[in-house]
């Protein structure tokens, strides 16, 4: 080590309470982090089911399934679709399934003659005709049915090797619609506090959004302290089996 790098860990040592406005990042619970779900595709699935159910314990009522279904409307160019229609009909009497023959979402209203498929793709990607294959099956599952609509679900809403059937959402859209579905809703307090984990965790972890203040206060110690973190980099050893 030259006496320039001593100086350097010297230096860093003597202003390590520069890193004490880390804490409100570090100290920063997040309850997908805790339970390890957060890189995990049919968790944010599960998730996602459960919003869009207007009858079940997060109490939002049907604001973020409706929300959802007026984005999805907008991006539809048929003449047959009658957008005032969907937007009217009773999201109450939507049912939500899970892997449904395989199909991650499906949202169907008995009583509306309508259903909503959703391929939710994160991390995974297509298999070969697989959502040819949901397209045919849905039309006999749900042959009672008078308008099915298609959504392949990715985080930049890319489209899908069925552009014909499938419309491209981006979880982007997913977080605008439930910000605004719950912006004037009184939470209780543990559904509020999942829903701003959740949300937190998709900004960072699939839209891959950046904390413009973190970025700028690690970019500061980073240059005041260059060579002093990089000797710390190069040499420290990590043991990856203790978890």
């Amino acid at each position: 080590m030259t006496e320039n790098e001593k100086t350097a860990l010297k230096n860093f040592l003597l202003d390590i309470n520069c890193l004490n406005v880390l804490d409100k990042w570090a100290d920063d619970f997040n309850l997908f982090d805790v339970l390890r779900i957060t890189n995990m595709e049919i968790r944010h699935s599960n998730i996602l089911a459960w919003l869009f159910d207007p009858n079940e314990s997060h109490r939002i009522g049907d604001s973020f399934i409706k929300e959802f279904s007026r984005k999805l409307a907008e991006k539809i160019n048929r003449e047959n679709f009658d957008y005032f229609a969907f937007m009217l009909q009773d999201f109450y009497s939507y049912q939500v399934f899970r892997e449904a023959s395989h199909m991650d979402i499906v949202l169907y209203s008995r009583e509306e003659k309508n259903a909503i498929i959703i391929e939710n793709k994160i991390w995974s990607g297509e298999s070969k005709h697989q959502l040819q294959e949901y397209y045919k099956k849905s039309l006999i599952e749900y042959n009672d049915c008078s308008e099915i609509l298609y959504v392949f679900l990715t985080p930049d809403g890319s489209d899908s090797s069925d552009p014909e059937h499938w419309l491209p959402f981006s979880y982007e859209e997913i977080i605008e619609a439930l910000e605004y579905a719950v912006a004037d809703t009184e939470l209780r307090p543990e559904v509020s506090l999942l829903l701003k984990n959740y949300i937190t965790t998709v900004r960072k972890n699939i839209m891959h959004e950046r904390d413009e203040e973190l970025v700028r206060i690690c970019t500061d110690i980073y240059n005041k302290h260059r060579t002093a973190l990089r000797l710390i980099f190069e040499n420290v050893s990590i043991d990856n089996s203790i978890e």
